[in-house]
C-alpha cells in the first residue's frame, strides 16, 4: 500500500493528477485535489491507495507545484 498526501496549501487545482489518474485523484469542492472517497484517511488530502494502481506515481509526478508525495 501506497501513502498518499496532497499539500492543500501547495496545490493550484489544476487537476492534471486527476486527469490522469481519476481511479485515485479527484478535484474537491474546495477547488484543489484530494483522493477519492475510497481511499481517503483521516481527511479527504491524505490516505493510503492499494499498490497495484499504476497511475498513482504517475499523477504524483504530473503535479506542477509538487503538491503531492507518495511513500
Amino acid at each position: 500500500m501506497a501513502e498518499v498526501s496532497i499539500d492543500q496549501d501547495t496545490c493550484t487545482g489544476c487537476g492534471t493528477c486527476a486527469a490522469l489518474c481519476g481511479d485515485v485523484f479527484e478535484i474537491g469542492s474546495a477547488g484543489k485535489a484530494q483522493l477519492v472517497e475510497e481511499y481517503q484517511g483521516d481527511d479527504p488530502a491524505s490516505g493510503t491507495v492499494p499498490d497495484d494502481i499504476g497511475c498513482t506515481q504517475t499523477g504524483a509526478d504530473s503535479c506542477p507545484v509538487n503538491a503531492i508525495t507518495v511513500e
